[in-house]
């Protein structure tokens, strides 16, 4: 679990991120050091977040990374790179003195981040080890309406470490607040957010087996496949249930 004070935290600017935060902040479960990555396109992500529906409840306008480091007294690295595999971030990480950090995105860990001693946790969309590849919870929404995020320590190789916990969720969105900016700009990290939230307080889910989507990485889903995902949501909407997402059983 992750424990107070006792991990980094590797703050690539997005949905995301900021998601994460949310709920550290939430559980008073804080890092020991932030050091925080570049991305040009990570406030535009977050402000599109918060008009979608739900997102105002995941991104609160007033969380920002700054103030979270300035309010919990915690101290930040800003370095002025996109890439996680860039030399300045290796260079962060090995002279931190923390050995665990909560990774939120910037790319795929190349070897070299894997030969500094350093273990990263990462929040996967879908059920490992049988769901992998990056936007695989498309593949499983059409497949067989399942949805999942699963903790693991990552390896080199892609979605390869033992999860640590697989969370199942159900969503029922009407038709008129479901697109494929939903699904990637709240849905994506909602479920991955509420992940960790139960990860810091060990809870555990009892899960059935089910068909997997492919025997291969489900990596980013054509645009056609993709309205034929949200297409089949929009059919599965019930006006008798309530709206949102929610834990599963």
């Amino acid at each position: 679990m992750l424990s107070n004070q006792k991990f980094g935290l590797l703050y690539f600017p997005g949905p995301r991120a900021l998601a994460y935060v949310n709920v550290l902040a939430n559980q008073k479960v804080l890092p020991s050091i932030i050091i925080t990555l570049a991305n040009k396109r990570g406030e535009n992500g977050i402000r599109k977040s918060r008009d979608l529906p739900f997102g105002e409840k995941l991104f609160p306008k007033y969380l920002t990374i700054e103030d979270f480091s300035k309010g919990e007294n915690i101290p930040i690295v800003e370095l002025d790179v996109e890439s996680i595999n860039h030399p300045d971030v290796i260079s962060a990480l090995s002279s931190s003195g923390q050995r665990e950090w909560l990774f939120t995105g910037g790319g795929i860990l190349k070897q070299p981040l894997f030969e500094v001693g350093i273990k990263y946790i990462h929040i996967h969309p879908g059920k490992l080890p049988e769901v992998k590849g990056s936007t695989c919870f498309y593949y499983s929404l059409l497949f067989n309406n399942t949805l999942h995020a699963s903790v693991f320590y990552m390896t080199p190789k892609l979605d390869s470490g033992k999860a640590l916990l697989v969370k199942p969720f159900n969503i029922n969105i009407k038709p008129s607040d479901l697109s494929s900016e939903f699904i990637d700009y709240v849905l994506d990290p909602w479920i991955r957010a509420s992940a960790l939230a139960s990860f810091i307080k060990q809870e555990s889910y009892d899960l059935t087996v089910l068909d997997i989507p492919s025997n291969r990485p489900c990596y980013i889903m054509h645009p056609v496949l993709r309205a034929l995902t949200i297409k089949k949501l929009h059919s599965r909407f019930d006006v008798n249930k309530p709206e949102g997402i929610f834990d599963g059983e």
